[in-house]
């Protein structure tokens, strides 16, 4: 079997957006209050929104990502765990809005509250019910919620790519570590444009 880029997109695909949202892109949101910077954010989303205008119609499935943290409380684990730094602060509800890019017409949106976009969501089972095979993978961040998503994946026995210049981490050295990861053992790593080329756009 041929093993490149343009075979693994010739099956049904999707694209999954992950966290593109305020809180891990401006100065003000998590990243930021972490002590990282986060003005690599806005070049992040203008990449993949020239990318979404190029490619949308060729995907099978458009699907945005947000985290939305529920009303019930955190588990003990995540409670001692987040405990340790910032990520225990009350969530600010503007810093939920997307950044730079916008779910579609005909693009679906899945709320989650963990860090991969698999766990206590629908997303399988919209995935398997369109016969996705493939999943091509970006947003925010890559170390973390990127990473967890397209380990997910692979684990639910999808195809992953993901975009690496259409994604952000908390610093350079935890980005291009955690695409060196995921290309290792469980996905492709590729630019926006070498997939768009795949695809055909």
């Amino acid at each position: 079997m041929e093993n490149s880029l343009r075979t693994v997109l010739e099956a049904r695909k999707a694209l999954l957006v992950v966290d593109m949202q305020r809180d891990y892109c401006v100065p003000e949101g998590i990243i930021g209050t972490l002590g990282h910077d986060t003005s690599h954010f806005p070049a992040v989303a203008e990449r993949l929104a020239a990318f979404l205008q190029r490619t949308r119609p060729l995907f099978d499935q458009v699907v945005f990502v947000r985290t939305d943290f529920p009303a019930w409380p955190r588990s003990r684990a995540q409670a001692l765990h987040y405990g340790r730094n910032a990520l225990s602060r009350k969530r600010d509800a503007a810093l939920t809005d997307w950044f730079g890019v916008q779910p579609g017409a005909g693009d679906h949106v899945i709320s989650k509250a963990r860090y991969s976009a698999f766990r206590d969501t629908q997303l399988d089972a919209l995935l398997r019910a369109s016969r996705i095979e493939t999943v091509v993978v970006c947003g925010a961040t890559t170390d973390v919620c990127v990473d967890t998503t397209a380990r997910d994946a692979f684990m639910h026995d999808y195809s992953v790519v993901v975009l690496s210049d259409c994604s952000g981490a908390s610093t350079p050295q935890r980005h291009q570590h955690a695409l060196d990861v995921l290309d290792h053992f469980f996905a492709r790593v590729n630019t926006a444009d070498e997939v768009a080329a795949a695809l055909g756009a």
